[in-house]
């Protein structure tokens, strides 16, 4: 078991090792991974992004539980901002977009070519003709053909987008909340380290996959010594951690 300071040491001792690699083999096009049975994570994750796409990596306990809760609170809060009518977004906030997306609609059909014709004889867009009527008294607005019904659907719009605006705001906050919890939560978390390094090729030269299941500088208990694979263990996550200390 290794806490975050053990898994940094580690991984910064199987970097070594890697580098040693590549000048060793030029040709050599790959990167590493941190690997568990059926997971694995770039060997540059943060411990979040270890706790998304290699839970197993993690100790299981308490810690890991609330994380795995709080990271799921954070994804549906981020979609919810991102898209808010998603059917994953929070309700409360597709509940204001709809109110809001209605009135501007109702708008739009009862008003709309009014104000088109107002907006194009003050050449001007729609919407700073809108801004402009909340300006003009009643006697200007009578003049220009704007009805009470009309400003009172605007005064509607508005406190509407208001407050949308304000629900937003709110689970921004919300999800800054979380994600500071998160972060410090996740810097507690303890690692499995028997967990393995290992080499992913983006570039498959099969020759040199052969020169590496042999060579010295990998775990040749651990990489299958076979052609029927082109797996490549560089050691364990407990391995390197001890070699940064020998080193």
């Amino acid at each position: 078991m290794l806490n975050l300071v053990q898994l940094q040491f580690a991984v910064a001792a199987a970097k070594k090792r890697f580098a040693l690699i590549r000048k060793k083999y030029p040709e050599l096009k790959a990167y590493l991974v941190l690997s568990m049975p059926g997971e694995q994570t770039s060997i540059d994750s943060s411990p979040t992004q270890i706790l998304d796409e290699c839970p197993a990596l993690i100790i299981p306990g308490r810690a890991k539980n609330r994380a795995l809760d709080l990271l799921e609170q954070v994804s549906q809060l981020e979609t919810s901002l991102k898209n808010r009518s998603s059917p994953e977004s929070d309700d409360g906030l597709k509940k204001k977009v709809r109110q809001a997306s209605r009135l501007e609609d109702e708008i739009r059909s009862q008003y709309g070519n009014q104000l088109k014709a107002l907006a194009s004889r003050l050449n001007e867009a729609v919407y700073e003709t809108r801004e402009r009527l909340k300006g003009w008294n009643e006697k200007e607005r009578a003049h220009a053909g704007i009805t009470p019904a009309l400003m009172e659907k605007l005064a509607e719009m508005e406190q509407a987008q208001n407050e949308l605006k304000a629900y937003e705001a709110q689970k921004r906050a919300e999800l800054s909340a979380l994600q500071d919890e998160l972060q410090q939560l996740a810097a507690t978390l303890q690692y499995d380290e028997k967990c393995q390094v290992e080499i992913r090729f983006s570039e498959l030269k099969y020759d040199l996959v052969w020169k590496l299941q042999t060579d010295d500088l990998v775990d040749r208990n651990l990489t299958p010594q076979t052609k029927a694979s082109i797996r490549i263990v560089l050691g364990t996550l407990a391995q390197f951690e001890r070699t940064h200390h020998e080193s």
